[in-house]
């Protein structure tokens, strides 16, 4: 496998929108320690399956990734989604959830052994993957908390507010997974998201577009994710 990314990888343009972020933010040469290949792919396509051998890492350069694990009664659990500079797959042996594409995704894809040479020879390399494993680590915690003590609409009106607090943008925020997505991950049915949206809406705390929302009266989201 390696061998393969060695003779399809090619040197990212300048203008990689993820050189700042991330783990290769963190590099002093990403472009020439990491030497990443490029991919494209469609939307639902698989990235990697769940509990298969992790040997290759890669980062999400553009679009949303889905990560999600199968539970024993055969239904699906969404247990979050991945944007620009997240990694697929750590410095464990085994991957850990299964990761579709969203919509049309780009990732960055290097052999494992080189995340672990940058490691070992650049602190701030392992700093920032400490960084991004405890900020995930945290995202859980939050998700299971949020899970087990809020109503509906307040799971509703939490992803939202941490979605826009993830995005660059203060209008037209990226929402391109499905209504069936958020509602496999906040465990709610697609009904029940499709009201909390409706509520959130007539609140006037939020607008939204077809891929896409803007928060209109942070205060009143605010409000709503306490409950």
């Amino acid at each position: 496998m390696a061998g393969s990314l060695d003779r399809r990888a090619r040197k990212a343009p300048i203008e990689c929108p993820v050189r700042r972020l991330g783990i290769c933010g963190a590099a002093a040469d990403p472009c020439g320690r990491l030497r990443g290949a490029r991919k494209k792919h469609g939307p639902d396509e698989t990235l990697v399956e769940e509990g298969e051998s992790v040997a290759t890492i890669q980062v999400v350069v553009s679009g949303c990734v889905r990560a999600f694990k199968m539970l024993p009664d055969g239904r699906r659990q969404i247990v979050g989604f991945l944007g620009p500079g997240d990694l697929i797959g750590h410095l464990s042996d085994r991957q850990i959830a299964g990761c579709e594409a969203v919509d049309a995704v780009e990732v960055c894809a290097f052999p494992k052994i080189r995340l672990e040479n940058a490691c070992s020879e650049e602190r701030a390399v392992l700093a920032e993957l400490d960084n991004m494993l405890a900020a995930q680590a945290h995202r859980a915690q939050e998700l299971a908390a949020n899970l087990g003590r809020k109503n509906a609409l307040g799971r509703v009106a939490w992803f939202l507010l941490d979605r826009a607090g993830r995005s660059a943008r203060r209008s037209e925020i990226p929402l391109p997974m499905s209504r069936m997505d958020i509602a496999d991950f906040l465990g709610l049915r697609i009904e029940t998201i499709s009201r909390a949206f409706s509520a959130l809406k007539k609140s006037a705390a939020i607008a939204t577009g077809p891929s896409s929302f803007s928060v209109r009266d942070h205060g009143e989201l605010a409000r709503a994710a306490g409950g």
